[in-house]
């Protein structure tokens, strides 16, 4: 993933209505999920808020979450598509201006681009290298716990062989077919449509992350959890930069929201967030928030632009371990960013994992180095499932190299599997 400047999606703005509004709402405004089969809502029913869309042109407005939910603050959110001409600022202006409207805001972007890769180097090189505990990741009398990972989604049909046993769930999130690409990029995706469950990775990357975190012993691979299972979540979409052809993923935040609030309804102890982009989002932040309360450790890449990463999200939220990436000597990549809420470090720097076709390739960046976290998280929770995120996190620090002294290049240091495992123990 790398770092540029703040996008959102035009015609497309995020709105939290408060409780009681939520409840006066006449229109059957239906989960986003459901709009293939149902005709598309225009309106709320309450005239102080029809009254500000009436010139936007509105296409469709879409509950994120299930009305009745018990998570108060997630059911109140709603995508409002309208005519991109109308403006983002200029609906979002209208609408804060409303009682009852907690918050508006654009549908900010979430992105990866994939980071050039040098000599390959092999997994097991990695698994070496974080002291991996090969006795706990293949103790079959262990649970297994469940890891999402958020990204382009994996290769099915068929799985690639590294993940053939370990995949259980599979969700596709994305829903922008009625959207415009981001300023400067083009669709480079043959699946823009609604949610359902078929996430088919068109350029490798999350299969690259997921087989990192658990794919199955095979002769020459083998994952840093390999008997932990996998949701596999689909939440970015390809673009292709008109510019000089560069391929990349984009995403919307509130269609991350919809995979973080799935993966931990579903009981995810792991989420792994290999993406990212400046600007917090209210919906991203309220899944991340429900997420952690269930109990979910959630894992973010800091980014690759070598910059400041302080304005960068999720990686920024309070709730999720930021990974940084070194080589296999524990030196800092130049591509990593900084900052003080970077939290550990892990090997990033040409990885060979699974790839599309069932191959191998490999990739560079803080997405691979956050896989490797991910995966030890992964290991942590099947020795002690009831551990908190706090106090993993918490874990994950003491046991890093040096582990003594905070700082913004590198955190509390490189991980150690075995004593982050050992430690959670107990």
């Amino acid at each position: 993933m790398t770092q540029r400047r703040a996008l959102h999606f035009a015609g497309r703005i995020v709105v939290q209505l408060s409780t009681d509004m939520v409840d006066r709402v006449k229109e059957e405004i239906l989960p986003t999920r459901f709009h293939k089969q149902h005709a598309r809502p225009r309106r709320w029913g309450i005239d102080t808020l029809d009254e500000a869309l009436r010139s936007a042109g509105v296409h469709s407005i879409r509950r994120l979450f299930r009305r009745g939910s018990a998570e108060a603050a997630l059911h109140g959110f709603y995508v409002v598509r309208f005519h991109p001409g109308y403006g983002v600022r200029r609906l979002q202006a209208a609408l804060q201006s409303r009682r009852g409207v907690t918050s508006a805001s654009p549908d900010f972007c979430r992105s990866l681009l994939a980071s050039g890769a040098g000599a390959p180097v092999p997994m097991q090189s990695v698994l070496n290298a974080v002291a991996w505990p090969s006795d706990v990741a293949l103790d079959s009398a262990l649970p297994r716990p469940l890891v999402a990972v958020i990204d382009t989604g994996v290769q099915i049909g068929p799985l690639h062989p590294v993940l053939a046993q370990n995949t259980e769930v599979l969700r596709d999130t994305v829903d922008l077919l009625m959207d415009l690409p981001p300023s400067g990029f083009d669709w480079d995706s043959a699946d823009l449509s609604a949610p359902d469950d078929e996430p088919q990775d068109e350029i490798g990357h999350g299969t690259h992350v997921a087989a990192m975190i658990l794919g199955s012993p095979q002769s020459t691979f083998c994952g840093v959890a390999p008997r932990a299972r996998l949701l596999a979540i689909r939440a970015l979409a390809p673009t292709r930069r008109i510019s000089d052809g560069v391929v990349s993923a984009f995403g919307s935040a509130s269609n991350v929201a919809a995979a973080i609030d799935f993966a931990s309804s579903r009981g995810a102890a792991v989420i792994n967030m290999s993406f990212g982009f400046p600007r917090l989002s209210p919906i991203e932040r309220a899944a991340i928030t429900r997420a952690s309360q269930r109990g979910c450790v959630l894992v973010a890449a800091i980014g690759n632009s070598g910059e400041d990463a302080s304005n960068l999200f999720p990686s920024r939220y309070p709730q999720v371990i930021a990974v940084g990436a070194v080589d296999l000597a524990g030196n800092r990549l130049p591509i990593s960013q900084t900052g003080s809420h970077l939290h550990v470090v892990a090997p990033g720097d040409s990885i060979t994992s699974a790839a599309l076709n069932s191959g191998f390739s490999a990739r560079s960046g803080t997405s691979m180095a956050a896989a490797v976290v991910s995966g030890v998280a992964a290991l942590m929770k099947s020795v002690r499932p009831q551990i908190t995120p706090v106090e993993l996190s918490e874990l994950l620090r003491q046991t890093a190299h040096p582990g003594t002294v905070h700082n913004d290049r590198v955190g509390w240091g490189r991980i150690d599997a075995a004593a982050a495992v050992q430690a959670a123990r107990g």
